[in-house]
């Protein structure tokens, strides 16, 4: 799981600019507002919605919501490996937004599930993890 949250924040980190301008053949101009649309525009969406999230969470358990968050998020990558152009890709970072909160709610996990002596080390590898995923 490591090697993969890795693969994506170097992707959509690091070669996101080189995408946009090479790839879907953007000026330098539209590339430099599309990269950072791309990088804000899924922060700003999920920090609206995360208290909803939470809500539901709360509501119908962490579980399912893990399970909201880890499946939009990979069918929005999956999406994006077919994007034809700039605001394809825009629309769909807009949408991975909408599934923010899949460390956050992996860490509400790990605190219920795991004894209470492993708790600072478990929480650790979650941190990890989503210092990659950014």
């Amino acid at each position: 799981m490591i090697v993969s949250i890795f693969v994506s924040a170097v992707a959509g980190g690091a070669f996101l600019p080189l995408f946009i301008k090479n790839t879907l053949h953007a000026s330098n101009n539209l590339s430099n507002w599309a990269t950072s649309l791309c990088v804000s525009l899924p922060y700003l969406i999920g920090a609206i919605l995360s208290p909803f999230w939470g809500r539901l969470a709360d509501k119908y358990g962490t579980k399912p919501w893990l399970m909201r968050a880890s499946w939009g998020t990979a069918i929005i990558y999956l999406l994006m490996t077919f994007v034809q152009n700039v605001t394809q890709l825009i629309i769909l970072k807009m949408a991975q937004g909408l599934f923010v909160g899949l460390m956050t709610i992996s860490g509400a996990i790990v605190v219920q599930i795991v004894p209470k002596k492993e708790v600072g080390k478990s929480l650790g590898l979650v941190a990890q993890q989503a210092v990659f995923q950014q």
